[in-house]
Parts: C-alpha cells; structure tokens; sequence
C-alpha cells in the first residue's frame, strides 16, 4: 500500500497541500494534449419570490443526451482529497472533504473508493452530486463513470430544467432517472410546499419527456385529492399517449359536465384525442378528433355523437351530431387543395351543446372543396361550395346560395411598352337552392393599367370592360337569359411627404400621403339580373377606393366620383414604431346612383360621409383610437368607435371601447386583468359587454385567478346571450394548475382570449384595428 503523497504515476499529478488527480480516457498520451481543460458551468438554481415561477436558472447552453455523454468521455476526471491512497489492485482510496469533477458532473463525499479500470466509484458520508438534470444529496453512491449510470440511497433531490424536488430512499440514473419510495415530490420552492406527491415508484424519462408513478397519492395544501394505482404526466412538452387533463364546468343548457380527454400520440406526424363528455341535464356525448401533418398536407377530422338527448327539445329525434373535417395540401407538386366539411344534426345543436361564443354565435356551416393553382402570370381556382343554415331566424329566401362548382381565372402580362400591363379575370358559377331561381352565371373582364411611378407620386390610369352573362331558372315573366356588359374606367394617383419632426420630445419622421382615386361606370339596368351572392359594402377606409361599392357580380354600380384621403403618420426615426396616424377620407359624387340592391332606393347624395380615423401609441403599452363616420349631408355621426387599451404589465390590462352605429347599434365593452395584490399574485378577471340600444347585458364574465411558484387557479362566472334566441346561459368555470403535474377542471383560456385582448398576446401589434 502506497501513500500518495509519495508517488507520481505518469498519468497523475500532484499539487502540494491537497491532492489533485487528473484522468483521461486510455490511450491520451497527455492530459495537456488529449483532454479538454474546462467544462461548462453548471446550472445553478436560486429562490426568487417573483412570478410567473419562483424558480430562476442559470444554465449553459441546453446539450443533448449524446452531446452531454460525449463531452463526459472526452472530459478529464479531476479529484481532491486531504489524503489519497492507492492499493495494490490499483483502487484508489480517497478520505477528507473528496471532490470528484468531470464535464458537468461533481461528486463530493467524506469518502471515495475510485476503481479507475472500470470507472466505478463508491461514496460515502455526506454524499452530494450534482450536473445538468439533477442535484442528490445522499448517505451512499456508487457511480459509473463508463456507463454514465449512478445509485444513490437515503436521498434529497432536485431536478432541473423542469425544477422539482423530493426525497427517496434510493434512486438510480441513467437515461431516466428511478426513485422508489418517493416522499414530497413537487415543483414547489423549499419552504413553500402547496402540493406534493407520493410514490411507491417513480420514474422520470427524459427521452421520452414522462413521468410514471405507482400507487401515487397527490396532496394539495395537506389535503390528500387524488389516489391512483398508475400515474402518468408530462415532465416537457413533448407529446404522449395517454389521459389527458378532466375538465369539470356547469352550465344552465348542460348542467353539470366532465369531460374525460384521451390522447393517442400515434406517430410523430398523426395523433388523436378521444372526447367523452357526460352532461348530468343531457346524458353522455363521445367525441373523437384525428389530425395529421406533413410536409405537404395537414387536417382533422373531428365527429361528436350524443345518443338520447335527455333535454332536446325541436324537430326530429333526440340524437345529436356533429361532424367537422378540414384539409389543407399541395397535390401533383404545384396544385392547392382545400377542403372543409361541417354538419350538425340540428339547428340548436351549438346553443344546446355549444359551450362559446365561437360556436354559439355561428349563422352558417359551410362546406367546401378548392382547388387552386398560381403560376407567375397566371391562375386558377375551382370550388364546390355548400352551407347549412343553422340560424332558424333566417327566412328560406335568406339562405345562402350552393356554388356548384364556381371557377375562376386570372391572367396578366409582364410590364410592356412602358409599364402597361394587360389583365383578364373570368369566372363561371352554378347556383342553386331551393324555392328559388337558379342558373349560371358567367363573367369575363379584360382590362389594361398604365403604371407610372417616380419617387414621391404614382399615377395608375386603368380601364376595362366588365361582360355578364346568366343563363337562369324560374325567372317566371322575367328573361332568363340576361347579360350586361359595361365600361370601367378609373384612376388611382397618390404622393409620399415625408420630414423629421419631434413627437413628446422624441426625434420622428412624419409622413403625409395624400390619395385621389376618379372613377366612371355608366348606369346599366339591372332589374332583371336575380342577387345570387352581392350586398352592399360595409362603407371603411379599405372601400373608399373600391371600384365596386357591391361585394358580387350581380350588381356593377354606377358612379361617377373621385374619392379623397390623406394619411400622416408620426414614426419613431429609430426603431420605426409607429406613434401616431391620423386617416380622412371622403367621396365625392358628380351624379346619382341608380343602380340598387332590391327593395333599395337610388343613392342621390353628393358625397358619403367623412371618414376619420386615429391611432395614438404614446407608450409601448399605451393606445387609443377612435373612428367616426359623419354625414355632412344629415349632420349626424352614422358610426363610431372609441377604443383603449392599456397594458403596463404582461399581468396588468384594461380595454376599454364603445361602439354606435345609426340605427341598430350601441354598446359598451370594457375588459381588464388586474393584480388585487402588492405581489401580483391574485388578480382579478373581468368582461361586461353591453347593449345600450337593447338594455341587456351580452356577454360578462367575472373572477379571479391566482398564480403561486408552483400552482395557479382560476374561478369564473359567465353570463351571456346564447345563440339566435337571445337566450340566456349561465358557466361556472374552475382550474387548478398543478405546474409540472397537470390541471383539474375547465379550460377557460379560449373565451378568455376572445373576452379579453391581450391575455395570451401582450403587447400584441396585430390587434389594433381589432374593434374597428
């Protein structure tokens, strides 16, 4: 037996004072050569107080498991003690505060038996480990440095990157770390344990991104709420097989409900969840969905069936259905298909069974299959269109057409003969309903456009002529036969200012771009041409320069007019955000407007109304905007719209509009997320959207949430106008968030995005115009 300090081996060193042992893998000639002299740092885990997690890590960058393995092998083995000892079979024997480092790895025990021939060590007393996933304190270890496995007894855990802890009376590592016996698992900081599990057995796999537990026993504030013999949960956000999340929720139409998700993670490119649902007011519903994605083609399929509705009341039987499917891809390399198919059973399907405003709300299903090809100069679209009607308010003569098919070409030319450029659209629709007239339509309209353009100004003169023929059925006295042909001529112009300027004391470019846009289409009679699929326009600052004021082909209105607007924006010199903008838009007419929709009179005003509108952005988290229609002719305001929204904070929202429209609309809508506490832990949630024109509340929820380090829970009541009938339905919603575990109860994140911008989507530039 050889006492350290006396001997130098080739392939040791020693430093005076403490003992230093360098080891590389067989076959390095020399440590300064063959090995890497530093490692990553590794991950450090601290207690912040602060949400959204209390957990904070400091870490290198994310490694995979064979990255990780490989920069162990080829990493040196570097060990400390106050006294070494090496025998006879060449195990090393290591006493006094032992420190053994390799890579990401560090072992420290009062003692260390290293076996360097086969990699192994044993420790003992006091024993603490630590690298990249996980931290161990123990009574005993033994470590396989060749296989990277390790075994630890009577121990005190932390993983990391999800952060958890607990205690084990063993635990084996490798690819996937084993604990038995597992005592106070949680993602909880130390000290603050709102919910903890226990184990028989434990397995945590970061491969596959699962957790397992047997006779698993979940506590929540001391309060034991759940026992299972089998356990399985996400520990990352990979996907998996297996039971998803209960929700629980109550409602006026349902009663109380569970639904009880299954997932079926079938292949990295098809998966599938099995929905059943049992309402206690209308008896147990099943549901399946299936979707898939590729590189070429992704959808889903999605079918619910209810046998023996308990509460349905209507035409037909009491079985209810829905059937929905969706595919988008690209067939014969070039070519884009799209198809969606969706049928309930009954016209109250939604607002029985419904359970948000998405599905509550919805007048219309359509179903459809497109196809559609673009080439550089040319396209094509063919489609077969079909809707069912669910809203039984709508008489049968206001149900919407079938397009069977409706096919549409466009054609242009590259630029010639100084920028002029040639242009054909045509198309041909079949349509049909029932109890009304039909036929086919058929619609060509070659045009030519001169474009001229120099820095600060274009002008775009355009001209065309728009042929219509119809080819009908049950016109009665009417011609079945009617076409039109007219003459389209307009001129599109604008210029671009722009100068530096100041805005709250802040270095800006203001823009100024005015527009002037001429337009001249004769009258042609109309009367006889049947409406298939055109209304009128809603009148904004994106149909101020429209050339038709109807959204179909059954009516090219006649006009003579020049539209004027001018847009100034205040935009950030650096950065390019944009402050503020201000838009004024109006027409100008120079005759009547003979050509009507049915049952309308000529339009004989000499100008529209004045379109203003401004969006004001302060501060980052600060806009106001505001949009107003106001009719010189009447001197009366036809529309308006005030909006506000203000998100100092990811956790801190007010949204604020009022709405009016002459005749028919005024409401109020005010929404807001706000912390009730100085540590922004509760918060209060909130909706009222009212109607000031009908006296009635349309939709309100009101609640609170709360969000700890390691838990979160939501509790919401909502009211709101359910479906065409006005009814009115009452949801009480409950979640909690176990982190790192799962949730129990309803997911009331979907309305909340809806109910209250900015929830999900802080800050979020692209809902600016959302309430315009």
């Amino acid at each position: 037996m050889f006492t350290m300090a006396s001997l130098l081996l080739p392939d040791h060193q020693v430093r005076a004072g403490t003992h230093s042992l360098w080891h590389c893998e067989p076959g390095n000639d020399h440590p300064s050569r063959a090995c890497p002299q530093s490692a990553p740092s590794r991950i450090r885990a601290d207690i912040d107080y602060s949400l959204p997690s209390c957990i904070t890590e400091m870490a290198p960058d994310r490694l995979t498991h064979e990255e990780r393995m490989a920069l162990r092998r080829s990493s040196p083995i570097e060990i400390e003690a106050d006294r070494v000892i090496i025998e006879r079979d060449k195990k090393s024997v290591l006493h006094g505060n032992v420190s053994m480092k390799r890579a990401d790895q560090s072992l420290r025990a009062n003692d260390i038996a290293y076996d360097k021939p086969i990699g192994q060590v044993d420790a003992d007393g006091e024993v603490v480990y630590q690298d990249s996933d996980i931290r161990v304190t123990a009574r005993w270890a033994h470590l396989d440095f060749n296989r990277d496995e390790k075994t630890f007894t009577e121990t005190a855990f932390s993983t990391r990157a999800p952060y958890s802890r607990g205690s084990a009376t063993q635990i084996r590592a490798g690819e996937r770390i084993s604990l038995d016996d597992v005592r106070g698992y949680t993602t909880c900081p130390p000290e603050r344990t709102i919910w903890q599990l226990e184990a028989e057995e434990l397995t945590l796999d970061d491969t596959t991104g699962r957790g397992e537990g047997k006779n698993v026993k979940v506590e929540f504030l001391d309060i034991p709420i759940l026992y299972t013999p089998y356990i399985n949960f996400p520990i990352d956000d990979r996907r998996q097989t297996g039971l998803l999340t209960p929700r629980f929720s109550h409602s006026d139409s349902r009663g109380a409900e569970i639904l009880m998700p299954i997932y079926w993670n079938i292949a990295p490119h098809h998966d599938a969840t099995f929905r059943p649902r049992y309402m206690s007011e209308r008896g147990l519903q099943l549901g399946a969905e299936y979707r898939y994605l590729n590189q070429n083609n992704y959808g889903q399929a999605s079918l619910e069936y209810l046998s023996g509705d308990d509460k349905h009341i209507g035409p037909g039987d009491s079985t209810r259905w829905a059937v929905h499917y969706q595919h988008n891809g690209v067939i014969a390399g070039s070519w884009l298909l799209d198809t969606r198919i969706h049928r309930v059973s009954d016209s109250r399907y939604f607002e029985d069974l419904g359970s948000g405003p998405a599905l509550t709300g919805r007048r219309h299903l359509e179903s459809r299959v497109a196809l559609g090809h673009y080439a550089d100069n040319w396209s094509i679209y063919a489609m077969l269109q079909d809707y069912q009607t669910i809203d039984t308010n709508i008489a049968a003569d206001g149900h919407p057409y079938e397009r069977m098919p409706h096919i549409r070409l466009d054609a242009w030319t590259d630029p010639f003969a100084d920028n002029v450029v040639a242009a054909i659209h045509a198309e041909y629709t079949d349509f049909d309903k029932d109890n009304a007239v039909t036929g086919q339509r058929a619609d060509i309209y070659p045009s030519v456009t001169y474009h001229y353009e120099k820095p600060g100004y274009y002008i775009r003169p355009r001209f065309g002529i728009r042929h219509t023929t119809y080819s009908l059925n049950n016109q009665g006295a009417r011609p079945s036969s009617p076409d039109r042909s007219v003459p389209i001529l307009s001129i599109d112009s604008g210029l671009f200012y722009h100068r530096s300027t100041e805005l709250s004391g802040k270095s800006m470019r203001q823009t100024l771009e005015p527009r002037f846009y001429y337009l001249k289409i004769p009258e042609r009679r109309q009367a006889q041409i049947p409406i298939f699929d055109t209304g009128l326009f809603d009148y904004n600052s994106s149909t101020l320069f429209s050339e038709n004021r109807f959204s179909g082909i059954d009516r090219i209105g006649d006009t003579e007019q020049v539209s004027v607007g001018i847009t100034s924006r205040f935009v950030e010199q650096f950065g390019g955000a944009e402050k503020l903008a201000m838009t004024l838009g109006q027409i100008y007419y120079f005759s009547d407007r003979d050509v009507t929709l049915p049952n309308d009179s000529p339009d004989t005003d000499d100008s529209s109304p004045i379109i203003g509108e401004i969006r004001y952005r302060p501060y980052d988290r600060f806009l106001a905007g505001a949009l107003l229609h106001w009719d010189p002719e009447t001197g009366k305001t036809e529309r308006t719209v005030y909006r506000m929204k203000y998100q100092p904070a990811d956790n801190k929202i007010i949204n604020l509009a009022y709405r009016h429209r002459m005749d028919y609309l005024r409401q109020t809508d005010v929404s807001f997320l706000w912390p009730l506490d100085r540590a922004n832990r509760w918060r209060g949630i909130g909706r009222w959207n009212y109607s000031l024109k009908h006296n009635q509340t349309l939709d309100t929820f009101v609640g609170v949430e709360y969000e700890g380090c390691c838990w979160k829970t939501r509790l919401l009541a909502r009211r709101w106008v359910n479906g065409v009938k006005d009814d009115l339905d009452t949801d009480v919603f409950f979640e909690v968030e176990l982190k790192g575990l799962g949730s129990i109860g309803d997911d009331v994140s979907n309305f909340l995005q809806t109910g209250l911008p900015g929830y999900n989507h802080h800050n979020d530039e692209h809902d600016d115009r959302t309430h315009y």
